[in-house]
């Protein structure tokens, strides 16, 4: 059996947690969301065709994404050249009407934390039996049931 994760660390983290990202003239902020799931905004990004920053920036949201794995990421767009926005569909995020949202989807047997209805602070943990969310994202996580002695059924909070 795995080791029971840093549930009151993890909490802290997700709730205190305002970071910057930056090489040279690129500068990616990500702060969560209050509604869950994390916002990503460009504070700035210069020289559009610059071929070295771009793949940069590929690799700035390559590690954010790995940074904050199966969380609901939002990418907010502001003037963003077409060509970062192509990297962005390249990697994965999808354009809604709020900007470009990434979610990766868990998988059947990964380990995770599940927040508990009412959403109070309670977690449960536990190999994942079925993803109860249909759509290829949502702002406050997707919907799991645990394959544990109780079935347990929770929004996503991590995945081991």
């Amino acid at each position: 059996m795995m080791k029971p994760l840093p549930v009151n660390k993890f909490r802290y983290e997700l709730k205190n947690h305002i970071k910057e990202y930056v090489y040279k003239n690129i500068i990616i902020v990500v702060y969560p969301l209050s509604s869950g799931g994390f916002s990503i905004k460009v504070n700035k990004l210069d020289s559009i065709n610059n071929q070295e920053l771009k793949i940069h920036f590929n690799k700035l949201i390559n590690n954010i994404i790995d940074r904050y794995p199966y969380q609901y990421l939002i990418f907010i767009v502001n003037n963003l050249h077409k060509e970062y926005i192509e990297i962005l569909n390249k990697i994965g995020f999808v354009e809604t009407n709020r900007g470009f949202v990434y979610q990766e989807k868990p998988k059947i047997g990964h380990w995770a934390l599940v927040a508990i209805k009412p959403y109070n602070g309670d977690y449960a943990q536990g190999y994942v039996k079925n993803v109860l969310t249909s759509k290829g994202f949502h702002p406050r996580g997707f919907k799991l049931k645990l394959n544990d002695e109780k079935e347990t059924v929770g929004r996503v909070a991590v995945i081991v």
